[in-house]
């Protein structure tokens, strides 16, 4: 089975809702302000269920990075959704929001960002910015890479720089790897994101306490495809539909 095959069998689960990630955004919004209120923050999980599906044509002749679009750009780097808060994922409606981590990689997102144009669906990409910074032919392109990521509708964040797991990390690197990154990325695109995956997941008081600072919103998942262990998309399709199935049950 192709990665393309793959994607369209994945598309087929989606319900897409237009405007969904802020309906349940507002929902979290009102959870976690109170959960913040009382100190207890939400419990470190893999997690992350929404959809997000923007309402515009994109008009292919429009530079939206660098013109006056700036209402797209804004939402593109999730400019709405900051303010510290956690989307955990966990909603009560059948949605699903498709995020790719550590890219871009010039092999496989250009190829990636196709596919879901065939299957009319937008996604999150969480960048690693060690791929998109630097010196010589392959960062060049893969800058590129999420300059076409932003033009094709689709959101950016903060994946950290060096994808350092943070808990482990001392304060002053923690906040090397959440602003090197921020600046490459609006180095790029022209402006700063403000959703952020830590790596990996890995969440502490004190990485909230960082991130929740520079005004970033932490976006978790809770169904993992376990691509980084398998090769086939065979593999990856059989992985997500179990996983799916045992949240169904649960």
């Amino acid at each position: 089975m192709t990665w393309k095959k793959a994607l369209q069998i994945l598309s087929c689960a989606v319900a897409l809702a237009i405007g969904a990630l802020a309906t349940e955004q507002a929902s979290h919004t009102r959870l976690l302000s109170r959960a913040h209120a009382s100190g207890a923050l939400p419990e470190a999980s893999p997690l992350a269920i929404d959809t997000i599906e923007t309402t515009e044509e994109t008009d292919e002749s429009v530079d939206m990075v660098f013109t006056t679009d700036e209402v797209r750009t804004s939402r593109a780097v999730g400019e709405a959704l900051q303010n510290g808060e956690v989307i955990t994922g966990s909603t009560a409606n059948r949605l699903i929001l498709f995020t790719f981590d550590d890219g871009p990689d010039r092999r496989s997102t250009p190829r990636l960002l196709r596919y879901l144009d065939e299957a009319d669906l937008k996604a999150v990409f969480f960048v690693t910015t060690n791929k998109v910074e630097g010196m010589g032919a392959r960062i060049r392109a893969q800058a590129e890479i999420l300059r076409d990521i932003v033009r094709r509708g689709h959101l950016v964040g903060n994946h950290t720089h060096e994808h350092t797991p943070l808990p482990l990390a001392d304060t002053p690197t923690v906040i090397t790897e959440i602003e090197t990154a921020q600046d490459a990325i609006e180095g790029i695109i022209g402006v700063r994101p403000f959703l952020f995956r830590p790596p990996g997941g890995t969440r502490s008081p004190r990485v909230d306490r960082l991130i929740a600072e520079r005004g970033y919103t932490q976006v978790l998942w809770n169904i993992g495809t376990g691509d980084f262990q398998v090769r086939t998309a065979d593999e990856v399709v059989g992985i997500w539909t179990r996983i799916l199935e045992r949240r169904e049950r649960e």
